[in-house]
């Protein structure tokens, strides 16, 4: 079956949902927090979810050492830390590196897409996203995921949101 991955997966309800609607679709969330790893876990056994699998890990660890080149064909993440402040930039998800790594992964045609609520931070991964052999296409969307950050979001008066894909 075709792979999906979810980088930085939360409380998991996307994954979920997205993987009881695609059940010819094998999905695998990467999480590095064992809290949410575990509340995650506990809703898969609920829904009986047969179709996901997670790995507790970093995603650039995960990406590196458990995927084989060309193997994956949607990977996305939804509201990664936009890691604001100049300093903290080392920390972002999507740098130049990370999106080598990942288009690296991605199977011919493949695809993935990150969303983010802050307009600077799409515009940096747009940057990244450059000369990487993707590609990047940048757009405004309204929301559509329903996860705890995007809902927040909308509770605050936020009703458009940044979407960065990459097509390989």
């Amino acid at each position: 079956a075709p792979l999906a991955v979810e980088l930085g997966f939360g409380l998991g309800d996307y994954l979920i949902r997205t993987a009881l609607t695609h059940p010819d679709t094998n999905f695998v969330g990467v999480e590095i927090d064992w809290f949410l790893i575990r509340r995650t876990l506990q809703k898969l056994t609920k829904a009986r979810v047969t179709n996901v699998a997670l790995v507790p890990a970093g995603a650039s660890t995960a990406l590196e050492r458990l995927f084989a080149e060309q193997s994956i064909a949607k990977a996305y993440s939804l509201f990664p830390c936009p890691w604001p402040k100049v300093r903290h930039a080392g920390k972002r998800l999507l740098s130049r590196s990370f999106v080598l790594l990942m288009n690296s992964r991605l199977a011919p045609g493949g695809d993935a897409f990150v969303v983010t609520d802050d307009h600077d931070h799409a515009r940096w991964i747009v940057d990244q996203g450059m000369e990487t052999g993707f590609r990047v296409r940048s757009e405004t969307i309204p929301p559509q995921f329903a996860t705890r950050y995007e809902k927040e979001w909308e509770r605050k008066g936020q009703d458009r949101f940044y979407k960065v894909s990459f097509q390989k």
